[in-house]
C-alpha cells in the first residue's frame, strides 16, 4: 500500500514509502528542526496498528505531491 517495491517477509527492512497525508501544524523543536503534525486519514485512511492517525514527523520526512522531498 506505501511502496512500489515487491517486499516480503524476507526483504530488507526498513524500506521506503509513501503515504498521502494532510499537514495540521508546523513548528520548531527545540533543536531548530521543523517539526510537522500530520494526520493519515484523509485520503487513504491509513492508521497504525493500535488506530493512531495523527504523527509527528521531520519536515525532511515529507515530499510535495509531486514526490520530491
Amino acid at each position: 500500500m506505501v511502496s512500489a517495491e515487491d517486499l516480503w517477509s524476507d526483504s530488507e527492512y526498513p524500506q521506503k514509502g509513501l503515504i498521502r497525508c494532510t499537514v495540521l501544524e508546523r513548528k520548531p523543536d527545540a533543536g531548530g528542526r521543523e517539526i510537522v503534525r500530520i494526520d493519515t486519514t484523509h485520503p487513504w485512511g491509513i492508521e497504525s496498528t493500535d488506530g493512531a492517525t495523527v504523527f509527528e514527523v521531520l519536515a525532511e520526512q515529507l515530499a510535495d505531491d509531486s514526490g520530491e522531498p
